[in-house]
């Protein structure tokens, strides 16, 4: 299964030199594909069977946050929101420069404190069909907590304040 294409053949057009490296090692990076592919070594099968089981489980995740979802805001800063600004790009999926596919949501990334930016972008959106993914490795990096804390203070208005026991809100 193939999940996206690149194709960087005019970006070797700007710069001889670089087509001429690339043309070198080309076929050494197609026989390390090939053996990263094919070897029985139990590090290699391992990593192969783990990326397919977590593309199957994230397959999944995608689904349940998508469905009846008009945008999905990815909070992060740095390494945290680089990931994702990466996948989406390979895949041209809700980037500044694509439209968004026929029947998916739009794709905010967050990276940045710039509280006016933020405020206007929470404020465009419908915040009953958006889904919020806070991405931080640690779990305690100050800036993604400001942008969830914003977020959540936004949401506030929008939660059904039936649907929690007396007195509990979310914060």
């Amino acid at each position: 299964m193939t999940l996206y294409a690149h194709d960087i053949t005019r970006a070797l057009d700007a710069h001889e030199g670089l087509r001429t490296a690339y043309t070198k090692r080309l076929p050494e990076a197609r026989e390390a594909l090939i053996y990263w592919r094919n070897s029985t070594a139990p590090d290699f099968k391992a990593l192969r069977r783990s990326l397919g089981e977590d593309l199957r489980a994230a397959l999944g995740v995608v689904a349940h946050l998508t469905k009846n979802t008009s945008d999905v805001v990815v909070l992060g800063i740095g390494g945290s929101s680089l990931g994702a600004q990466t996948l989406a790009q390979l895949a041209y999926w809700g980037t500044p420069a694509y439209a968004p596919r026929e029947g998916t949501p739009r794709l905010h990334i967050v990276d940045n404190l710039d509280g006016a930016t933020f405020a206007t972008l929470l404020k465009n959106l419908d915040l009953k069909t958006t889904r919020f993914h806070v991405v931080s490795k640690s779990g305690t990096t100050a800036e993604p907590l400001m942008q969830l804390m914003a977020a959540i203070g936004a949401l506030e208005p929008c939660t059904d304040v039936a649907r929690f026991p007396k007195g509990r809100r979310i914060h």
